[in-house]
This record gives C-alpha cells, sequence and structure tokens, in this order.
C-alpha cells in the first residue's frame, strides 16, 4: 500500500467513524460513565399496555441498532490501530497477508479469505 493509498483509506475510515457517531446521536446520549457507550432510550408517553408493547419494541430497536454501529465503530477503530501499528493488511490468524480485493471491499478485514472460510465451516 502507498503512502497516498494509506492516507486515503484513513480519511475515509475516519469519516465513517464522524458518520457513526453523529447517527447514534440522532437517538442516543453519550454514557458518560462509560466512555465509548451510548445509552438509548424512550419517551413514555402512555402506559396502557398497547403503549408499553410499542415502548419496548422501539427500545430494543434502538438496542440493536446502537450496538451495530458500536460493532461497526469498533472494527474501525481496530482497523486505524492496525495501520497504525504497521500491522494493517496481514492476518491475524494467520499472519498472510490479506487479499488486497478483499480488504478494497471490506477495509475492516482482520483476517484472510482462507482463514474467514474455516471459520464458516467451524461454526455450522
Amino acid at each position: 500500500m502507498t503512502e497516498d493509498e494509506k492516507q486515503r483509506l484513513i480519511a475515509s475510515l475516519q469519516q465513517e467513524a464522524e458518520l457513526i457517531k453523529t447517527e447514534l446521536l440522532t437517538f442516543a446520549k453519550p454514557d458518560l460513565s462509560n466512555p465509548g457507550n451510548y445509552i438509548v432510550s424512550v419517551e413514555e408517553n402512555d402506559r396502557d399496555q398497547e403503549g408499553n408493547a410499542s415502548d419496548i419494541t422501539e427500545l430494543e430497536t434502538k438496542t440493536a441498532l446502537k450496538d451495530n454501529l458500536l460493532r461497526r465503530l469498533n472494527e474501525i477503530n481496530l482497523a486505524l490501530r492496525r495501520i497504525e501499528s504497521g500491522e494493517y493488511g496481514k492476518c491475524e490468524t494467520c499472519s498472510a497477508p490479506i487479499q488486497p480485493s478483499r480488504l478494497k471491499v471490506m477495509p475492516v478485514a482482520r483476517i484472510c479469505i482462507d482463514c474467514a472460510k474455516k471459520a464458516n465451516l467451524r461454526e455450522s
């Protein structure tokens, strides 16, 4: 990876991280007691059974979205740390280079396609 490609990748990952943080702030608040985490809540307008069920569904949806966004944010931050340390593009499992085509499609990839296939076979 050239220095120019590296800088473009860093800028792209940082931009995506900022977009995620912005999206999180549309429905969650930063958790001041646990930096890097966010708290979701819903307004409790009605107290009948149907209203409670709706509130629970909304809270579950927001929590799932928050968890997915935080997972992606953590993947991005890890990729940025790996770039900084010079470990980016090396498989965490077998230490082989991760295919450039894989990194192009999934810049946060931490394992090569062969190790990913093996992991999927074990999960099946």
